[in-house]
């Protein structure tokens, strides 16, 4: 396949999340979101870090640039 005749993003903006947790007014309607025990703790938070530093990575690995917004 050849990449270079097929659009991609060449740089993106990934906004680094904080103080992630549930938003508990879109849980009452919204039928794709549900409810985790640990949704609103440091573990969860941590976790959702790591996913992001491994995206960032992900995208530089491939080529694409990122600027992490706090």
């Amino acid at each position: 396949m050849n990449f270079n005749k097929t659009a991609f993003a060449r740089a993106v903006y990934a906004v680094k999340p904080s103080n992630f947790g549930t938003n508990e007014e879109a849980l009452l309607d919204n039928k794709f979101m549900k409810q985790e025990d640990n949704q609103n703790s440091e573990e969860f938070n941590a976790r959702i870090q790591l996913e992001h530093s491994r995206f960032v990575q992900n995208m530089e690995q491939a080529g694409i640039n990122v600027t992490v917004l706090p």
